[in-house]
């Protein structure tokens, strides 16, 4: 099962967005961090609307100015 979205803090995930969602069947309940972007929509999808959404916030943080490391910018992973 991948985790496309994972968000942890100091006592570990608070919330994630898996095969759980993306493979979900249509009018099923989901209370997913993706706040229901992924649900039921496959993996290859949902694989799209993650990049798509990474890479739209990492320009945003660009336009303003902010600084992004090499190691934090989204590789081509599938």
């Amino acid at each position: 099962m991948a985790t496309l979205i994972a968000v942890y803090n100091s006592e570990g995930c608070v919330g994630r967005c898996d095969a759980r969602c993306y493979n979900a069947k249509p009018g099923t309940a989901c209370d997913c961090i993706c706040g229901g972007t992924n649900h039921a929509a496959g993996e290859q999808r949902a694989v799209d609307n993650v990049r798509h959404y990474t890479e739209k916030t990492l320009d945003e943080i660009k336009s303003k100015g902010g600084w992004i490391p090499d190691e934090y910018k989204q590789k081509s992973l599938f």
